[in-house]
């Protein structure tokens, strides 16, 4: 009996059961307006929306390029190429910056000049040019025709006093040797640079040449011929020379001429030949040529 009463629960009629099937028909119908009706609506109006806003930013796009290229071809047209023509007689001591622009020196040249001058350089002849390694030789045998340094003169008033231009003090500092104090009494030397010398010798093992101090960060090429006066180098007070024959690759590839293949490369030789017994042994190794055993050579101790 209970069965039978379950049963009857989910028994129709033929005419109940097509009013079901309307009824669900009519709720789906109902769901799928509400659910994708406004849907469609918003779609068609927003999408009407985007396409002017893509026009809209096409046209702003398209304005923008032929702004740029205008403006640079404005520019390419307005910049100037060294050469005679633009050329006038100057002094190099006290020429702006705009005025070597104005020859056609480029931005980064006349920058390293000025700040030559800033840090106490200055040119005594025509041919000092020649020393700026920024400036090609070509580009200085345009510029030196034109150059007229202006003597410095002293200048004497009523006999009493006398007006006298600046000359930075001269030292000679052997580069092996020298302390942070003194070089700091250098004129262009500051505490930063003063210590990326000291550092940069300690890891090297010192100086064999004064041009090595090139190589020093934050000493450009202004700097380096400001200062490279007031030093010389001692050769024989450089320290912490490597023994070629006991010497690993941790610590070879340390060094700042000896890369990881070429300290791989030193080792390998050693084992598969026994020890060195010429430090010219190593231009047998493919990955040091002659140039590199010159930089190299002087860090390791002699062989015996």
């Amino acid at each position: 009996m209970y069965k039978s009463g379950w049963k009857d629960l989910f028994t129709y009629t033929k005419g109940e059961r097509r009013g079901i099937f309307l009824l669900s028909a009519i709720i789906i119908l109902i769901l799928i307006y509400n659910i994708l009706g406004p849907f469609s609506i918003m779609e068609e109006r927003d999408f009407a929306n985007f396409k002017n806003n893509i026009a809209k930013y096409e046209a702003r796009l398209d304005s923008i390029k032929e702004y740029k290229t205008v403006a640079l071809k404005s520019k390419k047209s307005k910049k100037k190429v060294l050469s005679k023509s633009n050329m006038h007689y100057f002094d190099p001591n006290s020429i702006s910056k705009s005025e070597w622009l104005e020859f056609g020196v480029k931005e980064y040249q006349a920058k390293s000049i000025m700040k030559y001058i800033r840090k106490g350089g200055s040119f005594s002849n025509p041919d000092d040019l020649r020393k700026m390694y920024c400036l090609s030789k070509s580009e200085c045998s345009i510029l030196i025709p034109f150059v007229k340094i202006k003597s410095e003169e002293v200048c004497s008033l009523d006999d009493d006093f006398e007006i006298m231009s600046f000359t930075p003090k001269q030292y000679n500092f052997e580069l092996n040797t020298v302390s942070f104090d003194s070089l700091l009494e250098i004129h262009g030397i500051g505490p930063s640079t003063a210590k990326a010398i000291i550092k940069y010798r300690d890891i090297l093992g010192g100086y064999y040449n004064i041009e090595q101090l090139k190589e020093v960060y934050n000493i450009d090429s202004a700097k380096y011929l400001s200062i490279s006066t007031s030093f010389y180098v001692d050769a024989s007070l450089m320290d912490t020379l490597k023994n070629i024959n006991t010497a690993t690759y941790y610590s070879l590839k340390r060094h700042p001429y000896i890369n990881k293949a070429m300290a791989y490369k030193i080792v390998e030789y050693r084992n598969q030949n026994g020890k060195y017994t010429d430090l010219e042994q190593m231009k047998n190794i493919d990955a040091i040529n002659d140039s590199i055993y010159n930089r190299i050579y002087r860090y390791f101790a002699p062989l015996k």
